[in-house]
């Protein structure tokens, strides 16, 4: 990754608690094969879960969903 391509995929990843593999490769500029490595290498850390809905496969950061959703 550039920084640049770093910069926008950390910008999307907390715009709201989950993405799509075609919001990467809009937002960024990669392949879908890329956006999708680099969300799985995500999930596989453990930041990430990913959760199918319908056809499309979400990634979903629940500790910040967690934040935004609580009572406060």
């Amino acid at each position: 990754m550039d920084l640049f391509k770093d910069a926008q995929f950390l910008s999307l990843l907390f715009e709201q608690p989950y993405c799509r593999i075609n919001s990467v490769v809009e937002r960024c500029g990669v392949s879908r094969q890329t956006a999708s490595t680099w969300l799985h290498a995500l999930v596989e850390a453990g930041l990430l879960s990913d959760v199918k809905s319908g056809r499309e496969l979400l990634f979903v950061n629940h500790d910040f969903l967690a934040v935004l959703t609580r009572p406060e």
